[in-house]
């Protein structure tokens, strides 16, 4: 009987389960060389579980086994569910790279020449909304020690923003 209550206690964490699910995007803006400097943080497994089904491949992430591409397959995942207007043109970015801390991904993005002189963005962001209904993503948005931030869910993906 003991073995059956520990076996139903440990049953959900061998399969990774977490109570929520959530992403965090920082956003700044960099007056020096006019980028948007970005970072998202997701759940690993989160993130492996979408990518493996978009792409139907084993991607390992945070494994010595990694795919030498996931880098590659994590952007066009972003491309695809992370997209950045200023005054309604869109933004093309590039993602710089991933590190793992804990559970969690870094996603690294950099996008280049922001005008300045008109600091309106549209901002969408559905990452892991296609398979988790309770995803939320929430976004900090800071430019010139001003932070304007949003939670977004399913079906309210989007931020607007000025400053």
């Amino acid at each position: 009987m003991k073995f059956l209550s520990l076996f139903l206690i440990l049953l959900p964490l061998s399969f990774g389960y977490h109570d929520y699910y959530i992403s965090l995007t920082e956003m700044e803006y960099n007056p020096q060389n006019a980028t948007l400097e970005i970072s998202i943080r997701a759940f690993t497994e989160d993130l492996e579980f979408a990518l493996e089904e978009s792409t139907l491949l084993d991607l390992e992430l945070n494994s010595e086994r990694e795919h030498p591409q996931a880098t590659y397959y994590l952007g066009e995942y972003f491309k695809k569910h992370f997209e950045i207007n200023q005054n309604d043109s869109p933004k093309k970015y590039r993602i710089l790279g991933h590190e793992y801390e804990g559970e969690a991904t870094w996603t690294y993005i950099e996008v280049e020449k922001i005008q300045e002189e008109d600091l309106n963005f549209s901002i969408r962001n559905s990452l892991l909304m296609d398979y988790f209904e309770e995803q939320t993503n929430m976004i900090n948005f800071k430019i010139n020690k001003k932070t304007k931030g949003a939670i977004l869910s399913k079906g309210n993906s989007s931020f607007e923003v000025s400053f």
